[in-house]
């Protein structure tokens, strides 16, 4: 004898079935957003690294025709620095520095590398006068697998420097920094500053966030000085 449906049972079980296929699909939606999020995090962090590694290639080539201009202008200009002044040099760490003023002037250069820097100080005398000098050098070296003899490099920029010299760590996470900052404290002696590296990075993990360039300028003496020299 059949027995008779019940259509409440029925209703039941489809409703139960029902909800299980809507769990199971909004916990696939979840693990997809989380997956997304993460991907997109990952994919930023690549491309600024990417992007990064274009402006490296551009820039610090010598014969890329983007570093005249920056050259150019700094010859320029460089007669207007007064005596005294707090003058960065160096990579893109120091021409993103977000410091201005009557007695601040910049002459970095993205991608610059020690080499580079080392064969550029003699175009501004500036230098000369200068009441301190803020060295930023080092993170190409190491980006570009040129790391070998870095410490001998910046030694040698040290040296040209009459002006304290206040030399920045290495902060960029990249392989081989840990053992470029030893050099660079190696190199830094006499009247020469080391600048402890900070953990206070943009998000492309190489340059300094705007945290990081605050902790910078804590520790640097940005003011006209009375130039050695003249002491």
């Amino acid at each position: 004898m059949a027995v008779a449906a019940n259509p409440a049972a029925i209703l039941s079980c489809y409703l139960v079935a029902m909800n299980r296929r809507i769990l199971v699909l909004l916990l696939l939606l979840a693990a997809g957003l989380v997956a997304l999020t993460f991907t997109s995090g990952a994919s930023n962090h690549v491309r600024n690294r990417l992007a990064y590694a274009g402006l490296v290639a551009q820039i610090g080539n010598e014969g890329d025709p983007g570093r005249a201009p920056i050259l150019e202008h700094y010859d320029r200009t460089d007669s207007r620095v007064p005596a005294g002044a707090t003058i960065l040099i160096g990579d893109s760490i120091a021409q993103r520095a977000p410091f201005a003023g009557p007695c601040i002037a910049n002459r970095g250069i993205g991608g610059e590398r020690s080499d580079q820097l080392l064969a550029n100080l003699g175009r501004w005398p500036s230098l000369d006068r200068a009441g301190a000098v803020v060295v930023a050098i080092g993170t190409n070296d190491v980006w570009q697998r040129r790391p070998q003899g870095l410490g001998q490099r910046v030694a040698a920029i040290l040296d040209r420097i009459a002006a304290p010299v206040y030399l920045i760590g290495l902060s960029a996470d990249l392989e081989g920094i840990v053992e470029a900052n030893r050099e660079l404290r190696r190199a830094c002696r006499g009247g020469c500053t080391f600048i402890e590296p900070t953990a206070a990075l943009a998000p492309d993990g190489i340059h300094l966030s705007a945290e990081g360039y605050e902790r910078l300028a804590a520790q640097l003496p940005l003011r006209c000085e009375r130039p050695r020299s003249e002491a």
